[in-house]
């Protein structure tokens, strides 16, 4: 891949997480960190609303609907899960998993709760 491929795909993730925050930030959510490492698990999004302690997958997708099925892989879910245990563990606090479906199409943002346990 070439490298300005490659820095066009990260500015688009990037641009993405924050536009999931900036909607967090309007639903409520306080946002503790971004792309920070939970048990070795890259986790794009951490929030807090009302004691509960969210771990946030952002995925973006090129098609016109934002649908949740297939788009965290297996792997990816199993490592969120580790990562929420191992808060849960440590804090004692209620933990979820979320994700936040991004498009370039309205809605562009689709946040969806507990996406898998």
């Amino acid at each position: 891949m070439p490298r300005f491929a490659n820095q066009n795909h990260r500015f688009k993730g990037r641009f993405w997480e924050l536009a999931a925050a900036l909607m967090l930030l309007a639903k409520g959510y306080r946002i503790l960190s971004m792309n920070t490492r939970i048990s070795g698990v890259e986790v794009d999004i951490t929030a807090e609303k009302e004691d509960v302690f969210c771990l946030i997958e952002v995925k973006y997708r090129r098609g016109g609907e934002a649908r949740l099925e297939g788009v965290v892989h297996p792997t990816q879910q199993a490592r969120l899960i580790r990562a929420a245990r191992s808060m849960a563990a440590r804090h004692g606090q209620t933990i979820r998993i979320d994700c936040v479906l991004c498009t370039p199409y309205p809605p562009f943002l689709r946040h969806i709760q507990a996406v898998f346990t």
